[in-house]
């Protein structure tokens, strides 16, 4: 994964990203499609507009690949951090979303970490399976009010 950097997100990466979600990214991640501005929005608001969000542009060279966000809940046992990381088809089984993850992680000191995956989405599980995520449970997505079944990891 020669060439790759994580960076903070500036606005004009945010049009990148629109392609990123539309490539199999999604399909994978089993996130729904959203309108641009709605997308732009959520990224705008939601997302940089957040203080309990970090968020990271992934550069391979100088072109966009991804990005990866860390989100901090609030549950039962305390703030928690959970996990999405987004990365262009054409980027995959190079070794980048692992590299990320690595990187990322330790810029995250609190711990556990949670991150929910399609379960139909192996080559995430691989990853977060080598960066040291152990698996936690299966939610079948009736109970997520979804129709995609989702697997928790959590890095102790």
């Amino acid at each position: 994964a020669e060439g790759v950097s994580i960076r903070k997100i500036v606005t004009e990466d945010l049009m990148a990203f629109t392609r990123i979600r539309e490539s199999l990214m999604l399909q994978m991640a089993a996130f729904p499609l959203s309108g641009l501005d709605a997308f732009m929005a959520h990224w705008k608001e939601r997302i940089l507009g957040n203080d309990r969000v970090q968020s990271r542009t992934i550069c391979v060279g100088d072109e966009v690949a991804g990005n990866a966000v860390c989100f901090k809940e609030l549950s039962q046992d305390g703030e928690r951090g959970c996990w999405l990381i987004g990365l262009g088809s054409e980027f995959w089984g190079r070794g980048i979303a692992t590299l990320i993850m690595a990187a990322f992680i330790q810029e995250l000191p609190r711990r556990p970490l949670f991150a929910f995956v399609a379960e139909h989405n192996m080559g995430s599980r691989r990853v977060l399976d080598k960066v040291g995520f152990e698996f936690q449970e299966e939610f079948p997505g009736s109970v997520l009010e979804d129709t995609v079944d989702k697997v928790l990891y959590v890095l102790p």
